[in-house]
């Protein structure tokens, strides 16, 4: 499945999610598209095609919504300015003037392999080790009327961004390597183009110069580095005209043909830079598409298309939910059973308990579960703790997966309170704790 399209049915998920009181997405609406498309393949895109069809007209709140959900991209035409400027770099870069002679050690080989040489061990690095696709704040879209969002529009856009960035920006991270590598490759193919361009119209001659090498040492020079294409390539190195080409003070140079050197020095850089560069670029995008695939596992896409078919499916399930941190005669339950059924199954049968604050050790010691789907209702206005809240849902799990095979516990957190009290960062920061202090000891968290 295409990006741009796992984007379009996350941003749907994200509404159905988040929008718990069907203000923008009727339940009745809901349940129909499911209806209509539960039998197309893929089922999640065909969802999100038929529901943009029917109920996305331009100018609603809820077309600006999904619109406004979006997450860090790169312009096309960024990388193709790029590589252009890449390619006549290296063009540039091989520019001797008037002088109808190349200095062998003036032309920008060796600084072109070094640079090339480090970056690429540094890639390789960054290849093998893992990526936790975390988003620069410079980078972080977000809605044009972020400061005057209301509470349930913060909360959208923060549940979108938390499950798409990961998986954004492993792949925005990924094509950036990537576009590095071809860029580099461009580079020097600009320089191979450079060398051959200057060859075509005037007769150049080689000879060589230097403060440092003596004619000894440029000999064993030119064997190492021009060696390697020398061997791939079937062009024989003219080391014999290494001592007359060397242009010294007291002695006449003997200028040497340059296409021989030419074609050693265009073979070094497509042997050393130009097809490494090419396969860091795959392998970039190939460790990039794990890292993508890996992010987009962790939103159990499984359970949400197993969500979105029992609404309309039958089965009568019955349901234990146990009620804990409320205060007797506060327990919107009529809301609790419409929230809770439509995440586990539209015809579900729930069994409310009271699971007493303080007492939370002796309950687990004595709970004796007897139904498959246990849902522990949290009150999201009280500070969760990974001793209290964290330990209770462990002990349940383990309980109920003693007792009953298959068995699954899911953690509801109603937050209606809080944000009569909160929103923005303070509201998100809360939701995110709670999550975070629940997950590792259930099957799922259901924030409301």
């Amino acid at each position: 499945m295409q990006w741009k399209d796992r984007c379009r049915i996350l941003r749907w998920r994200s509404v159905e999610e988040t929008d718990t009181e069907a203000t923008w997405l009727s339940q009745d609406l809901r349940r129909e598209a499911t209806l209509a498309t539960a039998e197309r393949k893929p089922f999640l895109l065909q969802r999100a095609d038929w529901l943009e069809r029917r109920y996305i007209a331009p100018g609603t709140t809820l077309r600006k919504l999904i619109e406004g959900l979006r997450v860090p991209e790169v312009p096309g035409y960024i990388g193709t300015v790029g590589w252009a400027l890449a390619l006549a770099t290296g063009y540039l870069l091989t520019e001797l003037g008037n002088e109808a002679q190349i200095n062998l050690l003036a032309v920008p080989l060796l600084g072109i392999l070094i640079w090339n040489a480090v970056v690429m061990l540094t890639s390789v690095v960054i290849e093998c080790k893992g990526d936790e696709g975390i988003v620069p704040s410079w980078l972080r879209w977000k809605l044009a009327e972020d400061n005057k969002a209301d509470a349930a529009i913060e909360k959208l856009k923060f549940h979108f961004h938390e499950r798409a960035e990961p998986a954004a920006m492993a792949r925005l991270k990924a094509g950036a390597r990537a576009w590095l590598h071809i860029g580099a490759a461009l580079l020097a193919l600009g320089s191979i183009a450079g060398m051959y361009a200057k060859g075509w119209a005037k007769e150049y001659r080689a000879v060589w110069e230097s403060t440092l090498l003596d004619e000894s040492s440029a000999e064993t020079f030119f064997k190492v580095v021009y060696g390697p294409a020398s061997s791939v390539f079937k062009v024989r190195i003219p080391l014999e005209e290494v001592k007359p080409m060397h242009k010294t003070s007291g002695r006449d140079v003997e200028p040497s043909e340059a296409l021989p050197w030419i074609h050693l020095y265009a073979g070094t850089l497509a042997l050393l830079v130009i097809l490494p560069r090419t396969l860091l670029a795959g392998i970039a995008l190939w460790r990039g598409r794990q890292r993508t695939e890996k992010h987009w596992k962790t939103l159990d896409w499984p359970g949400y298309e197993a969500r979105l078919l029992r609404a309309i499916e039958g089965g009568g399930e019955q349901i234990t939910v146990l009620v804990h941190g409320w205060r007797a005669g506060e327990e919107p339950r009529d809301r609790w059973s419409a929230l809770i059924r439509e995440r586990v199954g539209g015809q579900a049968r729930l069994e409310f308990s009271t699971l007493p604050t303080g007492d939370e050790d002796e309950f687990v010691v004595s709970w004796n579960p007897l139904n498959t789907t246990v849902v522990v209702v949290f009150n999201a206005a009280t500070t969760p703790e990974v001793e209290v809240q964290g330990t209770l849902v462990v002990e349940l799990q383990s309980r109920l997966r003693k007792s009953i095979a298959g068995g699954r516990l899911l953690a509801f957190v109603d937050s209606r309170s809080l944000r009569e009290r909160r929103s923005g960062d303070s509201l998100n920061q809360r939701i995110k704790l709670w999550e975070d202090t629940l997950r590792l000891g259930t099957d799922g968290v259901i924030v409301a």
